[in-house]
């Protein structure tokens, strides 16, 4: 168990008498951005959205808003938002965690879309070939049978390999999806990792030795977060392969 012993910033700041018009500001989107990432992190993310954009929009600088402006967008599935919001956050953030965690969310819209457009010319082709052209029967009304079971096969052969098409663009969603899921979970221990690395926080640890790390919340909050995203993931690639039955 890690005590955390703490440095209250906003004292500090009062305590020096930093009170300027330029000082408020930032309290106040600080504000915005304080309450979005609670709504944020209680999963409302409707009601996170227009805190996170407000909070975006006044500092495009900050690269914490853009990021969980990201994810949010993601999460309520505006794909075009929240791509531009991961690409203003790697304009910005230097911290590599992050930006592999911003890369990860602009891969995954940019995999959505892919299997958007695999399902339109997949329909497409379908609708092309239920229409094309069917053979009329002869003079006297009737085909033989040999006729019958080439036109048979003919009609058979484009189902079965509609059926492996299929089956094929299903299993590809689905392995992706699975390669995605377990970078997330890889970048999340990285993201713990470089965050020890880098803490200024200093702890009290069981035994009475002190030292710098980071809170045992704040690493179950990565974890809990990066299972979040990942089971994200899964879920919209076994709805999008749903759209890919056999049937």
């Amino acid at each position: 168990m890690k005590n955390p012993i703490k440095i209250e910033p906003l004292k500090l700041l009062l305590a020096l008498g930093i009170t300027s018009a330029a000082s408020m500001q930032s309290a106040v989107l600080a504000s915005d951005y304080d309450q979005g990432l609670k709504l944020y992190q209680a999963k409302n993310y409707a009601a996170a959205l227009p805190l996170l954009e407000k909070a975006a929009n006044a500092k495009t600088n900050a690269w914490q808003a853009q990021y969980l402006l990201g994810n949010t967008c993601l999460a309520l599935g505006k794909m075009d938002e929240a791509k531009a919001a991961y690409q203003r956050c790697l304009a910005t953030c230097n911290d590599k965690s992050i930006q592999d965690h911003a890369k990860g969310g602009i891969a995954t819209v940019d995999a959505y879309k892919q299997a958007q457009a695999q399902a339109q010319s997949l329909r497409r082709t379908t609708s092309t070939t239920g229409t094309s052209g069917t053979s009329g029967t002869g003079t006297s009304g009737t085909r033989s049978s040999s006729s019958a079971s080439a036109a048979e096969s003919e009609e058979d052969e484009p189902t079965e390999k509609k059926v492996d098409k299929n089956a094929q663009i299903r299993n590809e969603l689905l392995a992706k999806a699975r390669q995605e899921a377990n970078k997330i979970r890889r970048e999340a221990e990285e993201q713990i990792k470089h965050e020890k690395e880098n803490s200024n926080e200093v702890f009290k640890y069981s035994d009475g030795s002190r030292g710098l790390d980071i809170s045992d919340e704040r690493e179950a909050q990565i974890r809990k977060e990066a299972e979040e995203r990942a089971k994200r993931v899964m879920y919209e690639a076994e709805q999008r392969a749903k759209g890919y039955r056999s049937n």
